[in-house]
C-alpha cells in the first residue's frame, strides 16, 4: 500500500465553522489523557505514527492534526500563525475536549506555543514516561 493510499485509509476529518477541513488521524488510547500533535514541515499527520506504542504504553490518546493546506486539510488563504489556535479550539469543542496538551515536533513546535499562548485554559500537561 502506498503512502498516499495510507493516508486515505486513515485520514479522518471534521468541518471547521468557517467549512474548512482539517483533518487528523489517532494514535495510542483511545481513552488515554488526549494529546494534539502539531507535525514538522514539509509533512502530515502521518509523521506521529512512530509514537503509536508509546502512547499506548502512556495511556495517551495522541491526536495528529493536518495544518491547512497539509494532507487532507483545506488550505486557507491569508492564513497566519495566530490562526491556528482558533483551529485547535474548533477541533477540540468538536472532538469533545475541554483539556489537552499539545506536543510540535520541528515546524510544529512554533504552532504548540500558540495554542499555549491563546489557549491557556485548556493546556494540560502529560504524565511523565519512566523509560
Amino acid at each position: 500500500m502506498s503512502v498516499t493510499q495510507l493516508a486515505e485509509t486513515i485520514a479522518k476529518t471534521i468541518r471547521l465553522k468557517d467549512g474548512r477541513t482539517l483533518g487528523f488521524v489517532e494514535y495510542g488510547d483511545p481513552t488515554g489523557t488526549p494529546a494534539l500533535y502539531f507535525h514538522g514541515w514539509p509533512i502530515s499527520r502521518l509523521e506521529a505514527a512512530p509514537a503509536n506504542e508509546l502512547a499506548q504504553e502512556m495511556e495517551i490518546r495522541l491526536i495528529s492534526l493536518d495544518r491547512p493546506g497539509c494532507g487532507a486539510s483545506s488550505w486557507q488563504p491569508g492564513r497566519k500563525l495566530d490562526n491556528w489556535p482558533a483551529d485547535v479550539a474548533g477541533f477540540a469543542d468538536a472532538m469533545k475536549l475541554p483539556h489537552f496538551a499539545v506536543i510540535g515536533n520541528s515546524g510544529g513546535a512554533p504552532y504548540a506555543a500558540a495554542c499555549a499562548a491563546k489557549l491557556p485554559e485548556r493546556i494540560t500537561q502529560l504524565p511523565r514516561a519512566d523509560r
